[in-house]
């Protein structure tokens, strides 16, 4: 491999062992860059390449801003919703997600933002062609727009308290004339991260917000897994529509 960069080279090891580790018969579910990473340092030809968990992040981070990354490995999802903390999911092959824009199903109504609150982390397309952050927020926006009665904002600024956040969506139900703010948090699995939620919730309680169990204007959803992930957002919009 003389005169190959060892970017690349590291990034087709990484290939090379992650296409025999979905070859394994009981390898068949999507895995995160912790899982991936336990398997390949115990190969030798990746552990002389890279030291540590950290260091393994850092370059896939690299390689995602340099645009290398789905070049060598397609079959890999990236999460940017926090510029900090991104994450890594790697599906098999044959299961890589390739979405494509479904305008048909688009019943609500969307409302383009302004904002340019990290706007290069938006590379996924919902169904009315509007760019997000991960596979999770499309899946979110894309079952909000079949929903006929909901006007819909996507980052969106919320001022309150002298401070600005930016909630992953903002939804007025226009039969209850209700507003709802929508926060999705992806990346359990990372301390920093949940750190990262706790304090943001922790905001939304300062200003007045309660969740919608409690009748409130704030929905929440966690991913764990994805039948849990989808169960919560269909019990979500449930809840949008029916409080008033």
């Amino acid at each position: 491999m003389n005169g190959i960069p060892r970017s690349i080279v590291l990034l087709q090891i990484i290939k090379k062992h992650l296409e025999r580790y979905f070859s394994m018969p009981a390898n068949s579910r999507l895995i995160r860059s912790t899982e991936l990473y336990d398997f390949l340092k115990r190969q030798p030809d990746f552990s002389r390449m890279v030291e540590s968990k950290y260091a393994f992040s850092r370059f896939l981070r690299k390689m995602h801003d340099e645009n290398i990354l789905k070049q060598v490995i397609p079959n890999v999802e990236v999460d940017t919703s926090n510029k900090c903390m991104y994450q890594w999911r790697f599906y098999p092959p044959t299961k890589t997600r390739q979405r494509q824009a479904d305008p048909e199903s688009v019943k609500a109504t969307f409302h383009l933002s302004k904002s340019m609150f990290f706007s290069k982390g938006k590379i996924y397309k919902a169904n009315n062609g509007v760019m997000v952050r991960s596979m999770q927020e499309v899946h979110i926006l894309n079952r909000l727009l079949r929903e006929e009665v909901f006007d819909i904002y996507y980052e969106r600024p919320l001022c309150a308290a002298s401070s600005k956040k930016f909630p992953d969506f903002t939804i007025l139900n226009t039969a209850t004339n209700v507003v709802f703010h929508w926060e999705h948090f992806g990346m359990l699995d990372n301390p920093r991260y949940c750190e990262y939620m706790v304090d943001k919730l922790e905001w939304y309680k300062r200003v007045g917000y309660k969740g919608i169990d409690e009748g409130g204007r704030l929905a929440v959803t966690c991913y764990e897994n994805e039948n849990q992930f989808i169960t919560s957002v269909e019990n979500v919009i449930e809840r949008l529509k029916e409080i008033s």
